[in-house]
């Protein structure tokens, strides 16, 4: 996210999601999106939280 301290945006993730689904030239594969915040945890680099927006595995993208 842009600002500091703001949690990831539903609207951006689905947008972003239905963005994924629609594009044709990617390579075949199962994709999952991972939405976070900007806090990056400095050690692990890993920014995932409990308010992190992410596709779960029921709902994978796939492209064939």
């Amino acid at each position: 996210m842009k600002e500091k301290d703001m949690n990831p945006n539903k609207k951006v993730f689905d947008k972003l999601s239905e963005e994924l689904k629609s594009i044709k030239n990617i390579p075949p594969g199962a994709y999952r999106i991972h939405l976070h915040d900007n806090l990056i945890n400095r050690k692990t680099g890993i920014g995932s939280k409990d308010n992190s927006i992410d596709t779960h595995f029921e709902h994978l993208i796939i492209k064939e």
